[in-house]
């Protein structure tokens, strides 16, 4: 099913499975769990942290594109707070990275690069949209694989990091869903 179809009920859906998930608590999803992680480091699959630094790269940099180029104050609103959330997702991130060990990639995914390319040829409303479309398209990919990694990972420290990112990664959907809905009324 494409992204495009995302609504309320949709994400409804994907917060419950969310909840549902043994361990992913408000507990255990602070910085805490991550510090703990940090005392017995031991990774052996290191694809999530590298997809998770590479989307908060994609996002700051998206985010910084429409702090120029967006008109709605929602957006410009949105696009702050994406930069200040993943860049301390990204800081976390690395720290938990340095600590194990394990080298993470210092830009975006071609993918974000090619996103970013394509949003500077716009400006106001038509930025507007097709930002916020983009919004929702990255974070339902982002929950997906960090819900995956949640629940999945058999490294701890992953799996942690992993818990501790999906409440700020489901905001931020919930954020651009709403956010696409009154856009695409106006």
């Amino acid at each position: 099913m494409g992204t495009r179809r995302w609504g309320r009920s949709m994400l409804s859906g994907l917060a419950l499975a969310a909840l549902a998930a043994p361990g992913v608590d408000a507990a255990s999803c602070g910085t805490a769990a991550a510090q703990d992680a940090r005392a017995a480091c031991s990774i052996e699959d290191p694809d999530w942290l590298d997809f998770a630094a590479r989307t908060d790269l994609g996002e700051i940099a998206l985010a910084e594109l429409a702090l120029e180029r967006a008109r709605d104050p929602d957006v410009v609103d949105y696009a702050e707070r994406m930069i200040e959330d993943h860049s301390a997702l990204l800081g976390e991130t690395r720290s938990l990275a340095r600590a194990c060990d394990v080298e993470l990639p210092d830009a975006p995914s071609a993918k974000a690069r090619e996103a970013r390319d394509a949003l500077s040829d716009l400006d106001g409303e038509e930025f507007d949209r097709a930002y916020i479309d983009r919004m929702v398209d990255d974070h339902v990919e982002a929950v997906q694989r960090t819900l995956a990694a949640a629940l999945l990972s058999e490294d701890d420290p992953v799996r942690d990091r992993a818990r501790a990112e999906l409440p700020v990664l489901w905001e931020h959907l919930k954020s651009a869903v709403e956010l696409r809905e009154r856009l695409s009324q106006e």
